[in-house]
């Protein structure tokens, strides 16, 4: 069966002359989607042209339907135009188009548009929608019901305030949620979707649920966020939308609140569904929950959806993996799906294994054992990944050979695999550095590897690992961990130039003996003091909070002692943190004069690692590799330093801090 759907190119027609913009009706097109029925295998749709107001005489439109053969409208087309009456003390007339299964071409579009008008329309003006026809139904683009218990399918952003997007419950039931309420500063926080390119889908739709309490004006805004691809959301260009949100208290809750059904089939490009909480002031107590997002459209493009947090049309920058949602062994990772080339064996190949960095989740390819044969194993990305519209590109990933014999890893794009079939039906683009940059096989150490994607920008394409010539008698063995897909260039240099991310580790500090750890802590100020926690990433961590019977004013250091890189090229940083309840961000800082005394006293050097932003779940964030190059041949000192006020006083734990050089 093949559908008729309507998308609107302009919603709304008003007068030509600006002196009568407010004096002449308007008119609105209302394709409602409700009202097709299917009979006989023939479809109708009924579209109702409205005016702003009832109009004091008769009147006329007449729309030119361009394209029309396949269809039958009531009135009649004659002649190529539609002629709809309007009456005194009327404000509405309806025309419907019908269409038989058997007679529509596979795909096929008809332009409405209006042509003239008369009587008390006269001067309105003109406008045009399209009617689409294709062999596909409405579908989800994006959802999210929260019910994973994490934010992961979006970017949350912090304009202003200690306050952020988070998830929250109520009874079992879970929800976005956003308040100013002991919020040091003014909240400004935004909760953003994945991209999707509108331009694959025609009929986009978004629905939603809202709940507020708390406040006495709307301070939550709903946007599409044109060509966000990261950073200061106010700097896009956006398209406000107009919910139906829940009603203003001034305290307590009632139940959420349905959107309705808000039409975004005039987006056009790229764009995110963005929730904007903006509060009024410091006084401004407000609290926003949001549920059950729903975008859908009609799939027009036949690219595939996006498992996991991802939109129906791609992956948009930045993309990361870490494989720590992995945590069966042999099995194939979320994001990705494994594909064997003609004539691999098929019972080895890709699969997760305890085999990352620190010890931590990651991917393997190795072709050992079981049937005899080869491997030609592709793991690729179960969605194309959106280079159409970002002027560079860069991936980032930590690799390693345990073991040393037969097979060779490449990476891959393609611009025109359709996914799930044999990949080698596809034209693939080989990345040769990322190769040339590969670890010696058998090396058993990590290496970070950078690698420039910038002849796939332009391109919305798939990315492929491929592990082939592996055999079940002599394999060699790759491990892939912290995946990154950025448009900028990641801290740090790796493949071929410059320093590494990886190489041989001079400091590491993972808490396993906490109570003697290398780090001093040094209390400035207040009653806390960091300490040693056994909820660390993989056992005990280093822990400040400066909640104590309520907030507290602190100010207190984490400090390595003197990591000495004379005689290195490069050098790096990683660390992980996690933060719980909202409060001031910790501070990382760099120093080469520091004396083992007053922090207060030495010169620090602020660096700008990813922290930990979701204060309502244990989540663990990679800080990136920090590059450090700048600093070689000297002694250096890394610190931590939390602090915390009677407002608000967050809880951050920092585990697997790592200095590495080359």
């Amino acid at each position: 069966m093949k559908y008729l759907y309507i998308t609107l190119a302009i919603f709304i027609i008003t007068s030509c002359g600006k002196d009568e913009r407010f004096d002449q009706p308007i008119i609105t097109f209302y394709p409602n989607l409700a009202m097709m029925v299917e009979e006989d295998d023939k479809q109708t749709i009924s579209i109702r042209l409205e005016t702003s107001r009832i109009l004091d005489a008769p009147a006329q439109v007449i729309i030119e339907v361009v394209n029309g053969d396949f269809l039958t409208t009531t009135p009649a087309i004659t002649s190529g135009l539609l002629t709809l009456d309007m009456s005194a003390g009327s404000n509405e007339a309806f025309f419907t188009v019908s269409a038989g299964d058997d007679v529509l071409p596979t795909s096929y579009e008809a332009i409405f548009r209006i042509q003239s008008v008369t009587g008390a329309l006269a001067d309105i003006g003109n406008g045009s929608f399209s009617l689409f026809v294709m062999d596909t139904d409405q579908e989800a683009i994006f959802e999210d019901d929260f019910q994973s218990q994490n934010l992961s399918k979006w970017t949350t952003y912090d304009a202003g305030g200690s306050n952020n997007w988070r998830i929250d419950d109520f009874s079992g039931n879970y929800y976005a949620d956003v308040s100013n309420f002991q919020n040091t500063g003014v909240g400004d926080d935004w909760l953003i979707s994945p991209s999707i390119n509108f331009d694959n889908y025609v009929g986009e739709m978004v629905s939603f649920e809202t709940l507020t309490a708390f406040n006495d004006a709307n301070v939550l805004e709903v946007v599409i966020l044109k060509d966000y691809n990261g950073g200061d959301p106010a700097l896009a260009e956006k398209v406000v939308l107009s919910p139906a949100l829940d009603p203003h208290r001034g305290g307590g809750f009632g139940d959420f609140t349905p959107s309705g059904l808000i039409d975004l089939s005039q987006i056009q490009g790229n764009g995110s569904l963005a929730f904007h909480f903006d509060a009024i002031d410091e006084t401004d107590g407000a609290r926003w929950q949001v549920d059950n997002v729903v975008i859908s459209g009609v799939n027009i493009s036949g690219s595939s959806g996006t498992g996991g947090g991802g939109s129906m049309n791609g992956l948009s920058l930045p993309i990361s993996e870490n494989f720590e949602g992995c945590q069966d062994d042999f099995v194939t990772p979320d994001g990705f799906i494994e594909v064997f080339g003609d004539g691999s064996k098929t019972d080895r190949g890709w699969g997760c294994r305890q085999e990352g960095v620190d010890g931590s989740r990651a991917v393997r390819a190795s072709a050992f054992g079981g049937d005899d044969g080869f491997d030609d194993a592709w793991l690729i990305f179960d969605n194309p990944i959106l280079l159409s519209s970002v002027s560079s590109a860069y991936l980032q990933v930590d690799v390693k050979s345990r073991f040393d014999g037969d097979g060779n890893l490449t990476l891959l794009w393609s611009s025109d695999y359709s996914g799930g079939a044999n990949p080698t039906s596809a034209s693939w683009t080989e990345v040769n550095q990322f190769e040339s940059d590969l670890p010696a096989k058998g090396s058993d150490t990590y290496k970070n590897i950078i690698t420039n994607l910038s002849a796939a920008v332009g391109n919305d394409i798939y990315m492929a690992f491929r592990w082939k010539d592996g055999t079940s008698s002599n394999s060699a063995s790759f491990e892939i961990d912290n995946i990154g897909i950025t448009a900028s260039e990641p801290s740090g240099s790796g493949g071929g130039g410059g320093g590494t991310g990886g190489g041989t580790s001079i400091y590491l500090e993972d808490f396993t003996d906490c109570e003697n750890t290398s780090m001093a802590r040094i209390s400035v100020s207040g009653d806390q003091t960091w300490s040693c926690t056994g909820f660390g990433r993989s056992g005990d961590g280093m822990r400040m909070s400066g909640f104590s019977g309520g907030s507290n004013e602190n100010e207190d250091w984490l400090i390595t002692p003197a990591v000495d890189l004379s005689g290195l090229s490069s050098a790096s940083l990683e660390f992980f943190s996690d933060v719980g309840f909202n409060g001031p961000a910790i501070d990382v800082l760099i120093s080469t004069d520091y004396d083992g005394s007053d922090p207060a006293v030495a010169n620090w050097t602020t660096l700008s690692p990813a922290l930990d932003t979701d204060t309502g779940n244990d989540t663990w964030t990679s800080s990136g590799i920090l590059n450090l190059d700048s600093y070689v041949n000297s002694a250096i000192f890394i610190a931590f330093k939390y602090t915390s006020t009677t407002d608000a006083s967050a809880r951050w734990t920092i585990d697997d801090i790592q200095i590495s050089g080359n």
